[in-house]
């Protein structure tokens, strides 16, 4: 049992109660868990006002490339793919959902998956993704039972 003392309340504590720091000689953050919040919370409530305002400066200079990045990061965690792989998708499905043919207007389509196996499937639009468009039509109701059968068994 390796024990560090903290720099703030200055207890002598085992080490799994400070935060991994790659930047120091032992790996690990000065102060202890218990002080790095209190210290971490009084800092976020005095500097809330200045904190909002770089956020908005900088999503205003960076915007596009943040949102951008923040997309293929979800896609590649959620499904393990690239944007680009994900609208070569849409390109090959003529940007019109796997199952009733809908055509990709300001809204994506969704990437479905089996939440089991992770499989990707094709893209589907919001009704087909969320089952919401077989209770409709019993041609697209058929056209959703292949599907799955391809797709989730």
């Amino acid at each position: 049992m390796r024990l560090k003392t903290c720099s703030k309340c200055k207890r002598e504590l085992e080490i799994n109660n400070f935060y991994i720091n790659s930047g120091t000689k032992d790996k690990l953050c000065g102060s202890c868990k218990e002080c790095y919040a209190k210290h971490y919370c009084k800092y976020y409530l005095n500097n809330r006002v200045a904190r909002l305002k770089y956020r908005k400066e900088y999503v205003l200079r960076y915007g596009d490339r943040v949102k951008k990045t923040i997309i293929n990061s979800r896609y590649k965690y959620n499904y393990g793919i690239t944007t680009e792989e994900r609208n070569q998708m849409a390109k090959w499905q003529g940007n019109r959902c796997a199952i009733c043919g809908i055509k990709e207007n300001g809204r994506k389509l969704c990437v479905d998956h089996n939440h089991v196996t992770g499989q990707i499937g094709m893209l589907l639009c919001d009704g087909c993704n969320l089952g919401r468009s077989c209770r409709d039509n019993i041609i697209i109701t058929t056209a959703y039972l292949e599907y799955l059968k391809t797709y989730h068994t």
